[in-house]
């Protein structure tokens, strides 16, 4: 969702620019760290957590997709997945036993400050989750469904406050919660397949959080994905862990795909103002100075400091911005080849529209063309275009740029799941070698053929770099991407079982 879409960024924004003299709104997003926060926080001095995995010295006598992460097709059913998410959701919030802090340490993990999973205590788990069964059941049930349509509205500024589904997709990430729960429980248990069941559910949950048109909702779906990888490195570290490589690799990748949302919500303007849209196809046709500008304070009409604010206020800025504009996009309009006499009968409101909504286009084409290539190419280009906005919104620039998704935040947050994937798939990679050579650790990563060895989407290159053994013990010890903090890094731990002490 665009950075900037706060109460009053409208009119606040037009005076300062008519006047030139004050600073623009302070950037704020639609996002509280409880909706897109993947697990509890460390302190930021805490250290990375070293995962410890005895690698076993024979195959695994299982298929390689024998404990699948996501629903096979022919165990799926027809209907609507968004329905029932949303059902259990609400049965969960119905619940009025309440989940305390001192449940929660029942469902991290021991790297986050969680009880050791032999000390679980499972009865308690148990009961805990009781009255949270109907909700679970259902939850389960939406992994189920074949197709994911959150019934979602065209997004404008006009609908923005209406349709929002944050208290929507806040029970989601709730429901993340208790399936971290309910995956301790199963693994505490030794029960791997009803595990995976459970880690399935929640990463079919973010995937169908990518099938909404809105950004915060994929967001939310890459959060709670890394909140199953989360529950996965514990798995993959006890003892006797089937290995989840080709599960892993087959999963769709990535999982929660922001394309198609950051393409949507760069139209949110378009969909706002389809007149310059249908002038920009056509900017030699005229359209009435006042209904341009009553086009501009009717959308902006729902944001709280408008409502105090006279009418004949509302015009004198909106002219004021116009006047302030016109010399430049005067003489964008004709650089662009459009007669000068023609600009002259054109009202000066729409000559500084259509350079305003060129320059957004522009910014726009911008983050468009770097859609579809490999995230470690394309992130260079992405930070770029978010220093370039952030700069000309400070300056008091194209109001326009108020509504430009915070693309690079979003491209982050997707590079981190790409990347946590392909870490894991690593670390199986690595077991996988081992259990083909008589528990021998690769001396190289380069030395495995059993199965490709993932590359990291950052760099385009392998983990080679960051992988090292001696002697019969190996260890993966992965750096976390800027801006994030120390203890986002991934360490891993590989012992031979001759070298593993009793």
């Amino acid at each position: 969702m665009s950075r900037r879409l706060v109460a009053g960024f409208g009119l606040a924004f037009l005076l300062c620019s008519a006047v030139g003299s004050a600073e623009p709104p302070t950037p704020a997003g639609l996002l509280t760290p409880a909706l897109v926060r993947d697990d509890p926080v460390p302190d930021e001095e805490q250290k990375p957590y070293w995962y410890k995995i005895v690698v076993p010295a024979t195959p695994p006598p299982t298929r390689p997709l024998a404990y699948p992460l996501q629903v096979d097709p022919i165990d799926a059913e027809p209907g609507n997945a968004a329905l029932l998410w949303l059902r259990a959701g609400q049965l969960a919030r119905q619940v009025k036993q309440r989940i305390t802090e001192k449940d929660e340490v029942w469902m991290g993990h021991v790297a986050f400050g969680g009880t050791p999973l032999d000390k679980l205590p499972q009865d308690k788990v148990a009961k805990l989750l009781e009255p949270y069964q109907p909700a679970l059941r259902v939850a389960h049930q939406a992994a189920l469904r074949t197709a994911c349509d959150w019934g979602e509205p065209p997004l404008t500024l006009a609908n923005l406050n209406d349709h929002l589904p944050l208290d929507e997709i806040q029970s989601l990430r709730e429901l993340a919660r208790l399936l971290c729960f309910e995956h301790r429980l199963a693994l505490a248990r030794g029960d791997r397949h009803e595990a995976t069941r459970v880690i399935r559910t929640g990463l079919t949950m973010a995937r169908h959080l990518g099938e909404s048109n809105l950004l915060i909702a994929h967001l939310v779906g890459i959060a709670i994905e890394a909140i199953m990888m989360g529950r996965l490195e514990e798995a993959l570290a006890q003892p006797g862990a089937p290995n989840l490589y080709w599960s892993l690799t087959d999963l769709p990748q990535p999982l929660v795909d922001i394309r198609k949302a950051v393409r949507y919500e760069l139209n949110t303007f378009h969909r706002t103002f389809p007149e310059l849209r249908k002038l920009e196809r056509n900017p030699e046709e005229p359209l009435a100075q006042g209904q341009l500008l009553a086009m501009f304070a009717e959308t902006l009409r729902g944001f709280q400091p408008m409502e105090d604010v006279a009418d004949w206020q509302k015009s004198l800025m909106l002219t004021a911005m116009v006047g302030r504009y016109y010399p430049a996009a005067k003489k964008a309009l004709l650089d662009r080849g459009v007669a000068a006499d023609k600009v002259e009968k054109l009202p000066t409101a729409q000559v500084v529209g259509l350079y305003f909504l060129n320059d957004y286009n522009s910014f726009r084409d911008d983050v468009l063309k770097l859609q579809n290539l490999p995230p470690w190419q394309a992130r260079p280009f992405v930070d770029a275009i978010e220093k370039r906005v952030s700069a000309r919104t400070r300056e008091g620039g194209n109001p326009f740029l108020l509504l430009f998704p915070a693309v690079a935040k979003v491209e982050h947050a997707s590079l981190r799941s790409l990347r946590n994937v392909a870490v894991l798939r690593t670390v199986e990679a690595i077991r996988l070698h081992a259990t083909h050579n008589h528990g021998d650790l690769p001396a190289k990563l380069a030395e495995i053929t059993v199965a490709a060895v993932p590359t990291d989407p950052a760099t385009g290159k392998t983990f080679e770099a960051y992988y090292r053994k001696d002697g019969g013990v190996a260890k993966l010890e992965i750096p976390p991407l800027p801006p994030y903090q120390a203890h986002h890094a991934r360490h891993f731990e590989f012992v031979s079982p001759a070298k593993e002490k009793p």
